[in-house]
């Protein structure tokens, strides 16, 4: 039997998540700046779109945190996981100030008009959420390597960028308004 010819390779998750991660990262880069762009024509407003995306770090934050207490690794799925979640965190941002901006013009204050946003669009968002961890549940909660990993890093991700986006936008927004009188 002739073996020289025959090359054995070991590659597993870690090396494709090397040799993907730049990949995904210029993506997720230029992903940023598409959002960005889009959000900067809707607002016509430079830094209230950066208020939005100040949500993706919670996601991000969110995410790690649940996949270390589960015990889960940062798998390449679980990356995939982490950036469709910038998609629908960045959402939850676009609610509350849009319902901003919309109370400014009727005349409340900026504290009005935040406070008001929070009470007003808590339960969609909470709903929107919630109903997405249920739906995520059954894969998080199965055996397999490939799914449970981008589950849990969607849900844990999910639920921390929705508590703090409902804190920490509104007070940003606040201050930011402060800041332009």
């Amino acid at each position: 039997m002739n073996i020289e010819e025959v090359d054995v390779v070991f590659k597993g998750e870690r090396e494709k998540i090397t040799e993907n991660f730049s990949n995904l990262g210029t993506l997720g880069v230029f992903i940023l700046l598409i959002v960005y762009s889009i959000l900067l024509m809707e607002f016509k407003s430079f830094i209230e779109p950066l208020i939005i995306l100040l949500t993706i770090p919670f996601s991000l934050v969110g995410s790690m945190l649940g996949l270390w207490i589960t015990g889960k690794p940062l798998s390449f799925t679980a990356l995939l996981g982490v950036i469709s979640l910038m998609g629908i965190v960045v959402n939850n941002g676009i609610l509350l100030i849009d319902y901003i901006k919309n109370a400014k013009k009727q005349g409340y204050t900026s504290k009005e008009a935040c406070l008001n946003a929070v009470s007003l669009r808590f339960r969609p968002i909470m709903l929107s959420a919630i109903t997405t961890v249920m739906g995520l549940l059954p894969l998080a909660a199965s055996k397999s390597e490939l799914f449970s990993p981008m589950a849990i890093a969607l849900m844990s991700g999910l639920i921390v960028s929705t508590f703090l986006t409902m804190i920490v936008i509104p007070v940003i927004y606040m201050g930011a308004e402060q800041f332009r009188e």
